[in-house]
């Protein structure tokens, strides 16, 4: 009912007026009782058993027999007192776990509104307790997020300790979520972004579903291996590249969590072995492309724990690897191959023109979602 009250009794007929608990307990055709309560602070009036119910002056009860002494026509005091007595008991101790439930979450969301805005530390919040301990926003609505052990409060703490100390969640947690699969993420590699998803959704759109078994794929630098899964998934038979053992390691982990089956090399795209004479239809890639002198503009929980390896590229040459993949590519894509890039949105022009002196053409760029350029793809005849 509306506002929680039991039905107490089997056989009878409940239903609800408005902000009112009416029950009508029926017993023939003739005889019937009419209960109807409202809030009040007044004391509840009792029935002896075996009297005749006849009430109409009180303004909290209006209860009529219309059977005189009948004996079906009685209403039980125990009924009565436990059906309100429950009442109360439930709504103290729904009000409880209710007032228990909003102090235990501000604690921790504010703490953590000292280092994220408001509404970032209520989604980092949110995040740990459904990833961690399986608390979906319903259960945290219920407040059970009040309800966890000894041991778990003590992980809680140790996270938002952690959180405080801005060392990104998907870290934290060990995992990160990228086209709708879960990946195992840690500091050895990049943490998947969304505008890395809409590489692969601009690829997915590109090559129809019938011709992605034909259409073999290399990505370069596969970090956490989450482009190269995500393709392989939608049928693209595909190799992945790494210059770090730790990357290679995680996205092999990631690859048979998923399962999918990738081809892993470890390679050095900027010294590439030369007696690779594999083809390709199409090379994807999401390199290194943030120059040394733009770190004073990034956060910490980027700064401060990501792998610079997978970051940086010298101020004085921001297309190092562009440049590197466009070679290999050259030499590498079959007849008409697609060659996508993520790029660096202050780069695009640049590499457009370089693109173009290498013979591709075809040269397309993109925005992301937040209106940043931010994706190339040309094609190398």
């Amino acid at each position: 009912t509306r506002r929680g009250f039991p039905v107490v009794s089997t056989g009878f007929q409940t239903h609800v007026e408005g902000a009112f608990m009416q029950q009508f307990f029926l017993f023939n055709a003739t005889d019937s009782i009419h209960f109807r309560m409202r809030a009040t602070t007044k004391t509840m009036i009792t029935f002896t058993q075996d009297s005749t119910l006849m009430h109409y002056d009180s303004p909290n009860h209006r209860i009529r027999s219309s059977t005189v002494l009948s004996a079906s026509s009685q209403l039980d005091t125990t009924l009565h007192e436990f059906v309100i007595i429950t009442h109360i008991s439930l709504s103290i101790l729904f009000l409880f776990v209710f007032f228990i439930r909003i102090f235990a979450d501000m604690n921790y969301v504010q703490r953590l509104q000292q280092i994220y805005p408001p509404g970032e530390a209520r989604a980092l919040y949110r995040m740990v307790m459904e990833m961690r301990f399986g608390l979906s926003q319903t259960d945290l609505m219920l407040g059970k997020d009040t309800l966890l052990s000894a041991n778990d409060r003590n992980k809680l703490e140790e996270i938002i300790q952690r959180l405080m100390q801005k060392e990104p969640v998907q870290y934290i947690l060990g995992q990160a979520e990228f086209c709708g699969h879960i990946f195992h993420v840690a500091p050895g590699v990049l943490i998947p972004r969304p505008e890395t998803a809409e590489l692969v959704q601009w690829i997915l759109s590109t090559v129809p579903s019938p011709d992605r078994p034909f259409c073999r794929l290399l990505d370069v630098g596969t970090g956490s291996g989450c482009i190269a899964i995500s393709l392989s998934l939608e049928g693209f038979p595909v190799t992945a590249s790494d210059i770090s053992p730790e990357s290679l390691a995680i996205a092999q982990k990631n690859a048979e969590f998923l399962q999918t089956k990738i081809n892993f090399v470890s390679e050095d795209i900027l010294h590439p072995r030369h007696n690779n004479n594999e083809k390709w239809q199409l090379i994807v890639s999401n390199p290194p492309y943030i120059c040394e002198r733009e770190k004073a503009d990034m956060d910490d929980n980027v700064l401060l724990y990501e792998p610079h390896l997978a970051l940086f590229v010298p101020n004085d040459n921001p297309l190092l690897f562009y440049r590197a993949i466009a070679e290999y590519a050259q030499s590498h894509l079959a007849p008409s191959g697609m060659l996508f890039f993520e790029i660096n949105q202050i780069y695009g022009n640049e590499l457009i023109s370089m693109l173009s002196e290498m013979k591709f053409d075809d040269i397309e760029l993109r925005q992301d979602q937040f209106g940043n350029p931010r994706f190339i793809k040309s094609v190398f005849k």
